[in-house]
């Protein structure tokens, strides 16, 4: 049973996704671009837990799949997800959670 505290951080995280996709480097050689997105994955997967990790990038991925604009650019739906970026953002949950997973397995060694 997922406790409430841990939903409201998974929701938590899955809007800090969102605000940090206001953050966005286009490159000019690629499609993709750099988005703080991806900071925002490794934080969630650094502080949260590793189900609440997962379910918080799943939430994000959720929302932008049924059309939410929460993808970088104010984008969503299928059509991002089907795109040149949907591999990195359907990985997003499967990251948090193995960041999150590996860092509380880790013993500290200093």
């Amino acid at each position: 049973m997922i406790k409430t505290k841990d939903m409201i951080l998974a929701s938590l995280f899955a809007a800090i996704t969102f605000i940090m996709g206001f953050v966005k480097i286009p490159l000019p050689f690629s499609p993709v671009p750099i988005t703080g997105q991806t900071f925002a994955v490794m934080l969630a997967g650094g502080l949260l837990n590793p189900t609440s990790a997962f379910l918080s990038l799943f939430i994000f991925d959720l929302l932008g799949a049924i059309g939410i604009p929460v993808f970088s650019g104010l984008t969503g739906g299928l059509n991002v997800l089907v795109g040149p970026t949907g591999g990195y953002i359907l990985s997003w949950p499967f990251a948090a959670f193995l960041i999150s997973l590996t860092l509380k397995n880790k013993k500290a060694n200093f």
